[in-house]
């Protein structure tokens, strides 16, 4: 995912930059509209693959032709997923760094330091339901599911 981000977004963000350096709008414009469109390839590619790394730590990996099929006509939902998951991560550190503000190292710094790891140990639990997700639906598929409420219901 980093090569895809480098060769997508970094490239035309180097012509970007070699364009204002040497105050060229034309190379600029077009290094501008490359790095975005870039971005946005690599987001939609981004949110169709992110599952496919929660399948390989559950060893259900079947390729990234399969995870691509797997995820089509989901984007909306899968980016609401992945932005929900982060979003309370982000929230409270956004919160905790309005009221900390600004310390001198010390004692403070390591508290601040402590209850900073502490939200990304939490985020990270938070981005691994996913895998506990996509381990549920592989193991019991809909129709088990429609099977058994409906054997509940009799």
């Amino acid at each position: 995912m980093m090569t895809a981000l480098v060769v997508l977004v970094g490239i035309p963000y180097v012509i970007l930059r070699y364009g204002q350096r040497n105050f060229d709008s034309q190379i600029t414009l077009l290094g501008g509209a490359a790095a975005v469109l870039g971005l946005g390839i690599y987001t939609i590619g981004y949110v169709r693959l992110a599952f496919i790394f929660p399948a390989i730590a559950i060893g259900k990996y079947a390729g990234v032709r399969a995870a691509w099929r797997q995820t089509a006509g989901n984007i909306e939902r899968l980016a609401a997923m992945l932005v929900l998951a982060f979003l309370p991560y982000w929230i409270i550190r956004q919160a905790f760094e309005w009221w900390m503000g600004y310390h001198p190292p010390g004692a403070v710094e390591a508290f601040r330091g402590f209850i900073d790891m502490l939200l990304i140990t939490i985020a990270i639990a938070a981005l691994a339901a996913p895998a506990l997700a996509y381990k549920m639906t592989l193991e019991h598929p809909q129709d088990e599911f429609a099977a058994q409420s409906r054997d509940a219901a009799d």
